[in-house]
């Protein structure tokens, strides 16, 4: 079976460092590495539970490549197994000299470098020499499906993924990956276990995690919400408009909903009390909405099938998302955050490659509550108000947001009025004004556009307006000395951090650092669209 990696794919990436170094005699350029480990917590807090590899595997081999760069594939897969814990292939000790712990698998690689290239001699020139000394370190570039991880009492457990590649790395998320061996034209005395057809086994105490849902395990003495459907934070649909939108062998029209923040399923009862509570004190400033909703749309296939929804343009909706969003981050309750945020309300599920039905003809909604749906049963959290709160006269005190809320809260707004048109850019505010913003967005295609975007500061959020593409002109009210201090700090720091960059305790590769560095000619390109021209 040939798979190929999608294009875009945000690959996740962890690494871990080596142990047992040796130099074996055979073919030269065959090494033979553990480049993951299972069974143990990773200092990012991420556990791959043992045996989470054997769909992955049965579906593709992942190729060798060097430091996570996809433009330098350098090795190709002779021979991939999970060694399961207990295994006694496993090495008999870590790298610091204690010994291996019982509860870890490890993920083996045989693998044979390409010594007819240049890339492929140079990294495993590197891997030797560095493997001599115990100081080189693997890496794997990995996503994780829906449904694929689980998160319990801070720890994300892995118990299903999608393998892609495999590295040779400056420094790993863990610290008991090895390189068993590095064979060369040179000779060394060097005992090599052999293979128990018995292996280890998974675990009894893995057992619930890779047989049943997220959460589902009873023992865990933890209560959870949201068993069947899940639970969310959304507005529900006013009834008269729900009528007309409902369509034949879809969903009822009193499930009809905009879903705000989806938190998943088997929600710990804890948690989903918080995110109510940070539910009602959003809802409390915030004013009711009002728009429309028509048109129709489809998204990619998921577990159910395609998805047929219908477009909501509401003004305000995405402020309100993105407040609701902040709010929970800061009260670190997690939710689901895999895809960008588009307003819609989902009619039907149909099969792939079904026709799309016609546009919905727009419908006038209100919305003057947010809605806590745990499975069936929702809860209704009025704006303005919160919910058993009692009455109080006189005028609340409402804080005006800061400058750096209101132009997030602008850049929020016209991003999701772009994705509604399905356009994916990068969008930035370059100035704002008393009643007026201007923002600038560069699309995939590279095309730069300024627009003014009118808006409205009321109740401590803001409402923003139709979008109108202008030309800036040099003589306007835009502070371009600002704008060059800006980028000129930005290349300052870049210079900086030599071509190294960190990331959740790990080094990314300097093809970021270049990165960072075409963002910035980006920039440049987008000043000069607003009419800010910037020197090199």
């Amino acid at each position: 079976m040939t798979v190929t990696l999608p294009v875009r794919v945000e690959l996740e990436r962890k690494g871990s460092a080596s142990t047992s170094g040796a130099i074996l005699t055979g073919d030269e350029g065959v090494v033979e590495a553990l480049v993951s480990i299972t069974g143990v917590t990773d200092n990012v807090g991420d556990l791959i539970v043992p045996g989470s590899y054997k769909r992955t595997l049965a579906e593709r081999k992942p190729k060798g490549i060097f430091s996570h760069d996809t433009k330098v594939w350098t090795a190709r897969t002779e021979a991939i197994e999970e060694l399961l814990p207990g295994d006694p292939r496993l090495p008999k000790t870590t790298k610091d000299g204690k010994p291996w712990p019982r509860e870890a698998g490890a993920l083996w690689v045989k693998c044979r470098f390409n010594l007819a290239s240049d890339d492929g001699r140079n990294a495993y020139e590197t891997v030797r020499f560095f493997s001599e000394t115990d100081e080189c370190e693997w890496s794997i570039g990995y996503t994780v499906p829906k449904g694929g991880a689980k998160s319990r009492g801070g720890v994300r457990y892995i118990t299903d993924l999608d393998l892609w590649e495999y590295s040779p790395v400056l420094f790993g998320a863990a610290s008991m990956s090895a390189t068993l061996s590095v064979k060369a034209n040179q000779p060394a005395d060097v005992d090599v276990p052999e293979e128990d057809s018995d292996g280890g086994q998974v675990g009894d105490e893995w057992d619930d995690l890779l047989t049943s849902d997220p959460g589902s395990d009873d023992d865990t003495g933890v209560d959870l919400v949201g068993m069947d459907k899940g639970a969310m934070l959304a507005l529900a649909v006013p009834a008269d408009a729900a009528a007309e939108l409902a369509v034949p062998d879809g969903l009822d029209a009193d499930d009809l909903h905009v879903t705000l923040v989806y938190l998943g399923k088997n929600v710990p009862a804890e948690t989903w009390a918080k995110a109510v509570d940070v539910a009602r004190q959003v809802a409390a400033d915030q004013h009711p909405l009002a728009g429309q909703v028509g048109g129709i749309g489809a998204f990619p296939e998921g577990e159910d099938g395609v998805p047929l929804f219908v477009p909501v343009d509401v003004p305000g909706l995405e402020v309100l998302r993105q407040r609701l969003a902040a709010a929970l981050d800061a009260a670190g309750v997690e939710y689901n955050a895999e895809h960008g945020y588009t307003p819609h309300v989902t009619l039907k599920y149909v099969e792939a490659g079904e026709p799309l039905p016609d546009p919905a003809v727009p419908v006038p909604v209100a919305f003057d509550a947010l809605v806590a749906a745990v499975d069936d049963e929702p809860t209704a959290i009025p704006f303005g108000q919160p919910e058993g709160a009692a009455e109080t006269k006189g005028t609340p005190l409402v804080l005006p947001l800061s400058f750096e809320e209101t132009r997030e809260e602008i850049r929020a707004a016209v991003a999701g009025w772009l994705d509604r048109q399905a356009v994916k850019a990068h969008v930035a505010v370059e100035a704002t004004f008393g009643d007026q913003a201007i923002v600038t967005v560069v699309r995939d295609d590279d095309i730069a556009l300024a627009y003014q975007v009118p808006y409205t500061v009321k109740a401590g959020a803001v409402q923003v307006g139709e979008p109108a593409i202008v030309a800036v002109d040099r003589a306007g009210e835009v502070d371009e000395h600002a704008a060059v201090t800006a980028v000129e700090d930005a290349v300052h720091g870049l210079k900086q951090t030599g071509g190294w960059e960190t990331k959740a305790g790990r080094v990314l590769s300097d093809a970021n650092a270049k990165r960072l560095r075409t963002a910035l000619g980006i920039l440049r390109e987008v000043l000069a669209a607003a009419g800010i021209p910037v020197d090199h």
